[in-house]
C-alpha cells in the first residue's frame, strides 16, 4: 500500500482524523508531493532520511498537535461558559422583571386593602353605638333575640379579625415593596436580627410547613455594614433551601437560627436544619451557578451562587457543615468593625474570623 493510500485510510477513522501524518517516500516529483498533502499529510520526508531530522520534524508536529488539542478544549470550555453566562442573563432578566411585577402587584393589593381597613375602622368606631342599640332592643324584646345575641358576641371578634388581617396584608406588602426596591450599593449599618425578621416575613408561608423554628438571637447585637435588601435575599435563600432539604422526612423537622457576636469585631449568624444533608463530595459544587439537586420546577441552581456573591461584596464569609442523615449548618461571618469605619460595601472578598462549631464533615468556606 502506498503512503498516500495509508494516509487516506488513517484519516477515514474518526479517532485519528486529526492525528498528524508524515509521509516518507523515495519519490521526489512534485505530483507525489501534491498528492501527499492533498490526502491530509502534514509533512513530507524523502528517503533515505536523516534520523535526527525525522525526530525533529516529528517533535514539531506532536507539539503542534497537542497545542491544537488544547486550543480546541479551550474553545469548548469558553463555549460552555458563554452558554452558562447567557442562561444567567436570562434568569437575571426574569428575576428583575419579577421584582418589578412584585412591586406593582403589591401596590395593587395595597389599594383595596386600604378600603377594607378604612371600613373596618369605621365599624370599630361605630360598634359601641350599635352595641348599645342592640342591647336596648334585647332588653325590650324587640327583634330576633338569637340573632342579636350572636351579633353582640361575634361582631367584636369579626372586626378585630378584619383589622388584624389587613395589618398582616399591609406588613407583607411593605416587605415586598422594600425587597423589590432598587437600592444603592453603599449600604449602611444593619441589625442582622431585624434583617432576619424581614426575611422571615417574606417567606412566612414557606416556613409554615410543619417546621419548628427555634430562634436564638442575641440581644444588643453589634451592627454590621451592608445592604439590608441584599442580606434579606441571602437569608431567604438559605431558609428556603433548609425547608426544601427537610421535605418528605418523617422525623422532626426543625430549623435553628442563631445570632451572636463571635469575637469583639465579628458577628455570626447560623442557620441549621435537620434535613437529609449534603454528600461530602458535593459540598464544593453547591456554590456553582445552576448546580441543583431540586426538580426543575422547584430550583434554578442560582440560590447559593447568589448568596456567595453577595457575601463577597460585603467582605464577609459563609461556611457550610453537613452530615448526611443529620442536617446542614450554614454560618455567616460579618465584620462589625466595618459598620463604624467603612463608607461603602467592599467589592473585594475578605474573611472575618469567627469560632467554628464541630461537625463530622469538614467545613467548606466560600470566600
Amino acid at each position: 500500500m502506498r503512503g498516500d493510500e495509508l494516509c487516506v485510510r488513517i484519516k477515514e477513522q474518526e479517532a485519528f482524523k486529526d492525528v498528524p501524518v508524515i509521509v516518507m517516500t523515495a519519490h521526489t516529483d512534485l505530483e507525489t508531493r501534491r498528492i501527499t498533502f492533498a490526502v491530509g499529510a502534514v509533512d513530507f520526508v524523502q528517503k533515505p532520511f536523516d534520523r535526527v531530522e525525522l525526530q525533529a520534524r516529528t517533535g514539531v508536529h506532536i507539539r503542534q498537535y497537542r497545542q491544537a488539542q488544547e486550543r480546541q478544549a479551550l474553545v469548548e470550555q469558553l463555549r460552555e461558559e458563554a452558554e452558562a453566562k447567557a442562561q444567567q442573563l436570562v434568569h437575571a432578566d426574569r428575576l428583575s422583571t419579577l421584582g418589578t411585577l412584585s412591586a406593582s402587584i403589591a401596590h395593587e393589593i395595597n389599594n383595596p386593602n386600604m378600603y377594607v381597613r378604612g371600613n373596618a375602622n369605621i365599624m370599630d368606631r361605630l360598634w359601641p353605638t350599635i352595641e348599645e342599640g342592640l342591647r336596648e332592643c334585647q332588653s325590650q324584646g324587640i327583634g330576633d333575640a338569637k340573632r342579636i345575641n350572636m351579633a353582640l358576641e361575634e361582631m367584636p371578634k369579626m372586626i378585630a379579625a378584619i383589622l388584624d388581617g389587613t395589618d398582616r396584608i399591609s406588613a407583607i406588602v411593605e416587605s415586598v415593596k422594600h425587597y423589590s426596591k432598587v437600592q444603592s450599593q453603599s449600604g449602611g449599618p444593619c441589625d442582622l436580627n431585624e434583617v432576619l425578621q424581614q426575611a422571615m416575613d417574606l417567606c412566612q408561608n414557606t416556613l409554615k410547613k410543619d417546621i419548628e423554628i427555634d430562634l436564638q438571637l442575641a440581644s444588643n447585637l453589634p451592627a454590621v455594614r451592608g445592604d439590608a435588601q441584599q442580606l434579606v435575599q441571602v437569608l431567604i435563600n438559605l431558609m428556603v433551601n433548609a425547608v426544601h432539604a427537610m421535605e418528605g422526612q418523617s422525623r422532626t423537622r426543625k430549623m435553628v437560627i442563631a445570632s451572636r457576636p463571635s469575637s469583639p469585631d465579628t458577628v455570626e449568624l447560623t442557620i441549621r436544619d435537620t434535613g437529609k444533608g449534603i454528600p461530602a463530595d458535593k459540598l464544593n459544587s453547591i456554590w456553582d451557578a445552576f448546580y441543583t439537586t431540586k426538580p426543575n420546577e422547584v430550583g434554578t441552581g442560582l440560590g447559593l451562587s447568589v448568596v456567595r456573591s453577595i457575601m463577597r461584596r460585603h467582605a464577609a464569609t459563609i461556611d457550610v457543615e453537613s452530615t448526611q442523615g443529620v442536617g446542614t449548618t450554614f454560618t455567616l461571618h460579618f465584620s462589625s468593625k466595618q459598620a463604624d469605619t467603612a463608607n461603602t460595601v467592599h467589592d473585594s472578598s475578605g474573611s472575618c474570623p469567627g469560632e467554628r462549631s464541630e461537625s463530622h464533615t469538614p467545613a467548606i468556606r466560600a470566600a
